[in-house]
């Protein structure tokens, strides 16, 4: 399966913060096929019914009306054909209507993997992660590799720990509000590290779930205006 590669910014401190989306390879009218095994398809077609219409010096009237016949028979697959390339040329009116159907409801979304590579902190890339991508497209599942800021002395940005999990939340963010515009089904998201992006993507989703946790806490009782703030030392 061909896959579709999109770099795109999900914050705006560093060039650093970038997200590559794969997805299979779509024609102009959005039809997720492999664009160029459907063209081999269609030269294959090509070649046999062209094969079919040539008539042989050596063949009499009786083979020649044979094989005419056996080609008038093949105009269905001819019609396919013509359907087949409108489609690749983006200019089936029958696929656009059902394509923009299914996106009007939402619906037709494929499961998404959120990919954080690793390189200890200092020498990460998301393009170590792009044959993995192109691996996940194969199974229908659309992929998003993150990039994040490193810290590497010398040779980039001062950057810290919590640096670097602001850039992977910020990632899940991006992820979550705009993967359904590539194909990709929002609530399906699932988030995979490697090494060092393990680290950062499970400190991240800890932290937003504290805070989810925080926020969802009920208020202090403050009964006859006691002062409830518990003192640690």
């Amino acid at each position: 399966v061909t896959a579709d590669r999109v770099s795109l910014p999900y914050g705006t401190a560093s060039c650093r913060q970038t997200v590559d989306v794969y997805a299979a390879a779509t024609t102009k009218s959005g039809s997720k096929r492999d664009s160029a095994t459907a063209r081999n398809h269609i030269a294959t077609k090509q070649i046999n019914n062209n094969n079919k219409n040539i008539i042989h010096p050596e063949m009499d009237d009786d083979d020649a009306s044979h094989e005419t016949g056996s080609t008038a028979s093949s105009s269905s697959d001819d019609d396919v054909q013509d359907e087949e390339r409108d489609e690749i040329n983006g200019s089936s009116s029958h696929h656009t209507a059902v394509h923009d159907a299914a996106a009007s409801a939402n619906c037709d979304l494929s499961p998404v993997v959120l990919f954080f590579p690793g390189g200890a902190w200092m020498i990460g890339y998301k393009m170590w992660a792009a044959l993995t991508a192109r691996v996940l497209v194969q199974f229908g599942i659309v992929t998003v590799v993150a990039d994040y800021r490193n810290r590497l002395p010398l040779l980039w940005e001062d950057v810290t720990m919590p640096d670097m999990v602001k850039d992977v939340s910020l990632a899940i963010d991006w992820t979550l509000e705009h993967i359904a515009k590539y194909g990709g089904d929002p609530s399906r998201v699932t988030i995979v590290g490697q090494s060092a992006g393990g680290h950062l993507s499970t400190t991240a989703l800890l932290k937003r779930a504290m805070e989810l946790q925080k926020q969802q806490q009920p208020p202090p009782n403050n009964q006859d205006g006691a002062d409830s703030t518990t003192s640690l030392h």
